[in-house]
């Protein structure tokens, strides 16, 4: 199950305008064959781009937006894992030992029942009994790891689902190169290009190595700053949107050029983490 949004900018569109892109939006997810199910609106919410910056993160480019730095010693690791996945977990370490990175935090997955729906103290609701368990457990567990970053001692966190893996032959030092500017106003920098389907990249400014996207599929790997992870948590407890990947397109959302970290297994996935929650969570046929 996934949830397909538009990602343009509608700050600018009359009315008529924005609802014929919403209709269209979903026009091109059910010819595509995927599952449109929408809690919240088709169209983005865009933020208005920080017109300065300033502290010690800030840096600037001929050209560019303003930009944040990234450093290696500012940057941690966050993998989602359920408990009983214990194989996954056992998985990444080993592939962070091979690729030489810095141990990750570990982040619960969540798991949920239909008696969960009425629970009004869970951060994101789940607003349709068409939503599977999966998916709503799979948003809580991103949720809980934005949490984890806001409420952390790093500038800068790099969000893992336990299926995915580092990119062949890359090094922590090749990671940061390539996120070393992020632009000011991202939500989110998405890690993964090549799993992504249905993408449109665009450079922001000469020599910037990250590229806003507008459309895609995935949050297998992300990177996410202190402040986003916090703009992000404000978001979803209004407006979020399940499966957390069609939550992702109300965001100021770019890419890397080059896969940092790779997911083996192309969608329709089914050992992903979600389909590992739904399995979970399903309820034996009498």
């Amino acid at each position: 199950s996934r949830l397909l949004t538009l990602g343009a900018d509608v700050s600018a569109m009359s009315p008529q305008a924005a609802l014929v892109l919403g209709v269209l939006g979903i026009a091109l997810a059910v010819a595509g064959g995927h599952d449109t199910t929408l809690l919240g609106s088709v169209l983005t919410e865009t933020r208005a781009d920080s017109e300065t910056c300033s502290g010690n993160d800030c840096d600037t480019m001929p050209g560019c937006p303003p930009l944040l730095s990234l450093s290696a010693r500012d940057l941690g690791f966050f993998v989602i894992n359920l408990d009983r996945s214990t194989d996954r977990l056992q998985a990444m370490t080993k592939a962070f030992e091979d690729a030489n990175l810095p141990p990750f935090t570990r982040i619960p997955g969540v798991l949920v029942t239909e008696a969960d729906s009425d629970d009004r103290t869970i951060p994101i609701r789940r607003r349709s009994k068409q939503i599977k368990l999966g998916d709503w457990g799979c948003a809580l567990g991103h949720y809980a790891a934005w949490k984890a970053i806001a409420n952390g001692n790093k500038q800068w966190g790099i969000i893992l689902e336990d299926d995915v893996e580092p990119a062949p032959g890359l090094t922590l030092h090749d990671m940061v190169s390539d996120l070393v500017h992020v632009p000011l106003d991202a939500d989110l920098v998405l890690l993964n290009p090549a799993t992504l389907a249905m993408t449109t990249a665009e450079d922001v400014c000469e020599g910037l190595n990250v590229q806003r996207i507008t459309w895609g599929r995935g949050m297998f790997a992300y990177l996410v700053s202190r402040d986003s992870a916090r703009r992000l948590m404000d978001k979803a407890k209004t407006h979020a949107a399940v499966p957390v990947d069609g939550f992702t397109w109300r965001n100021s959302v770019y890419t890397t050029r080059r896969d940092l970290f790779v997911h083996p297994c192309r969608h329709p996935c089914k050992k992903s983490v979600r389909q590992d929650i739904n399995q979970a969570t399903a309820v034996p046929k009498q």
